[in-house]
């Protein structure tokens, strides 16, 4: 599943937005996170593992313990919570950036970004405003055209995407990703952009930059982990049960171990304790999905679904999946109201837009 469409059919199973990808500007590359409501290892980070990337973010963390007032470390740890598309903890370090040095508008820029892709790639009033202390910002300028597309504004959208390409050094790592949204919006087929660079390349080569890790105060204690041991966080979310971020990174830790079966329990676990959290329901669905074999869509998953629908009327997700459910059992006209109200939200003309409307037109 995505943040976005997932259609099951014969013909070839998952083909309407199961890669309604999201570009991460962050690490001064283009890294494609293929936002999947939980966190894909391999498709998220490029063939490495989450442990690298959270062993990234524990030399960081030690490095911060020590030197808390290290605001380039500050912006990698931001960064490589992003890779683990871990928002809050991305969101924080940003925030501790941001308040020393208050003045950079790239700061501002990064920050948006974390907010939107925490979102699920709809630009949100705290995002937008984030954008608007850095307007001169590539990301700022992207993502503020997308939220034009988002509200139906499509050729004005289009416009600051061409003006953008146009501006972008032509050896620009993401500008193959401009390019690819305005195709987008055209609604013409186009080739999924690839990274020059990868994004632990990245933060590795910077920690390099930034040499060796300061010993932390010997009074202190040693900073958290990022990537405890599976019982660390069992025991965790025993005694926190109200810890979403926990409950998440224990399900990211099966997954990352190959241990889907253990991750699709934590998750059941983490939705019994806090029913009405919308990342940890997507997070459910999204692994739900992964074990769908057959065209007929499980109860289990449709009850999910329906749990979101409850909380966000409007999640595009819920919206496909709820439709498709209801044209599998004949409820034709339940079927075509939710696609009907997707459709509102997807931008006129697009690929998606004008695949959803096939499905509407099929309809008996």
């Amino acid at each position: 599943m995505a943040s976005g469409l997932d259609l099951v059919t014969k013909e070839g199973s998952r083909f309407f937005l199961k890669k309604r990808t999201k570009k991460l500007l962050l690490l001064g590359c283009v890294t494609t996170v293929v936002h999947a409501t939980s966190c894909r290892a391999q498709d998220a980070t490029h063939g490495h593992s989450p442990g690298d990337f959270a062993r990234m973010a524990l030399t960081l963390k030690t490095r911060l313990a020590a030197q808390p007032k290290d605001t380039d470390s500050w912006i990698l740890l931001g960064r490589t919570y992003a890779a683990l598309q871990n928002w809050p903890d991305a969101e924080d370090a940003f925030a501790h950036a941001m308040a020393l040095r208050p003045d950079e508008p790239a700061l501002h820029a990064q920050l948006g970004e974390v907010l939107t892709l925490k979102a699920g790639g709809q630009v949100g009033d705290a995002a937008a405003a984030q954008f608007g202390q850095a307007p001169d910002d590539p990301r700022s300028i992207y993502y503020l055209a997308l939220a034009l597309a988002q509200h139906g504004e499509t050729e004005k959208a289009k416009a600051r995407l061409r003006s953008l390409a146009d501006a972008a050094p032509p050896d620009a790592d993401w500008r193959q990703m401009v390019v690819d949204s305005l195709h987008s919006l055209d609604g013409t087929a186009h080739p999924q952009s690839t990274p020059q660079s990868s994004a632990i390349d990245a933060v590795e080569d910077e920690l390099a930059r930034l040499g060796p890790p300061p010993a932390a105060p010997a009074d202190d204690a040693a900073p958290p982990r990022d990537d405890p041991p599976v019982a660390a966080l069992e025991d965790r979310v025993r005694r926190e049960p109200a810890n979403a971020a926990a409950w998440l990174m224990l399900a990211r830790t099966y997954r990352a171990t190959g241990d889907a079966p253990k991750a699709l329990d934590a998750l059941r676990r983490a939705n019994q304790s806090l029913p009405a959290n919308m990342d940890l329901l997507l997070a459910y669905a999204d692994a739900l999905a992964d074990g769908i074999t057959e065209d007929k869509l499980p109860p289990q998953f449709i009850g999910v679904m329906q749990q979101i629908n409850a909380i966000d009327p409007n999640q595009q997700d819920a919206l496909w999946y709820l439709g498709l459910a209801a044209a599998q059992r004949g409820d034709n006209h339940r079927a075509a109201a939710l696609w009907q109200r997707l459709a509102g939200q997807l931008p006129a003309g697009s690929r998606e837009r004008k695949s959803l409307q096939e499905r509407l037109d099929a309809l008996p």
